[in-house]
């Protein structure tokens, strides 16, 4: 009964004289208020969880759309190729069919005896003076070398599958496009990374909010220095308790797909969250660390 009164509490549906005297027992009991706020993170963490299951659904259901769309226009092309082959070979005249079979030939036979003659005759071939072709080989040409260390693929698995966007930047006013903002949330939504950075570079003064969604845009695209330096100078700037958490949160989700060179920014969030019972996902980094402890 009590739970559900706090339930009712957080998702705003009591009545005036209900709220007044809940809130007045809350001030007098500290015990019911250490309840309310971890009723109110658990209920935030779930409707996340959902949402983020939502998003992930449709953008699936998106991209198998747009993968479709590219297979029709690829098979379009190919029967159209396929067509005007056909027809220019088709037009084609071939010289065996253009000859008259009626037509009488005359030839000569003792001119046919000489050009037999010629042609058993032997032939002295002179070599050609061929350059080589230095476009084909030139085994003196030096080879390129790219020395680039393997990707974490398996840290970069662990780190897409923990991820979920965030509730403020998955809100869209229905599929209509108001502002620069809008506009990014609609392209982020389905996936258009590039074309929501190009929005948020747009908006002439940038702000906490536009960083946070440029560092979760850098980090769908791979770049995670990027992403990682906007997501520690957010975090610092950042004064509430339960919001700076889910900004490390994300930190540690890119430190972990940075690879190698963010081992020791990983390393120190991991041991910063899971020293901490309180933080709003220290369950989450916890069952994260083992994984990554056992690839």
């Amino acid at each position: 009964m009590r739970s559900e009164k706090i339930e009712r509490y957080i998702n705003q549906e009591m009545g005036l004289t209900e709220r007044n005297a809940f809130e007045m027992e809350l001030k007098n009991n500290s015990s019911l208020t250490r309840e309310v706020e971890q009723m109110a993170v658990v209920i935030r963490h779930l409707k996340l969880a959902s949402l983020s299951a939502k998003i992930k659904e449709a953008q699936k259901l998106n991209h198998r759309a747009s993968q479709n769309r590219t297979y029709g226009i690829v098979s379009l092309i190919c029967v159209a190729l396929i067509c005007m082959m056909y027809y220019f070979f088709s037009k084609t005249e071939k010289p065996s069919s253009t000859q008259n079979p009626t037509e009488n030939i005359n030839v000569d036979t003792s001119q046919l005896k000489e050009l037999q003659e010629i042609d058993n005759s032997p032939t002295i071939k002179t070599p050609e003076n061929k350059q080589p072709d230095t476009k084909t080989h030139n085994p003196k040409l030096p080879m390129a070398k790219f020395h680039r260390e393997p990707e974490n693929n398996k840290g970069k698995e662990l780190a897409m599958n923990a991820y979920f966007s965030p509730e403020e930047l998955v809100y869209v006013r229905g599929k209509s496009v108001e502002s620069m903002l809008d506009s990014a949330k609609l392209a982020f939504n389905n996936e258009q990374y590039s074309k929501a950075l190009n929005y948020l570079n747009n908006i002439p003064q940038s702000s906490t909010k536009s960083d946070y969604f440029k560092a979760h845009i850098y980090f769908n695209l791979g770049q995670y220095d990027r992403a990682g330096n906007l997501f520690q100078k957010v975090m610092v700037n950042e004064h509430v308790v339960e919001k700076r958490e889910e900004i490390e949160w994300y930190l540690l989700l890119n430190s972990l797909a940075c690879g190698t060179k963010c081992k020791m920014i990983m390393d120190q969030i991991f041991l910063r969250i899971t020293l901490n019972p309180n933080h709003s996902f220290y369950k989450s980094a916890a069952t994260l660390k083992k994984r990554v402890e056992e690839k």
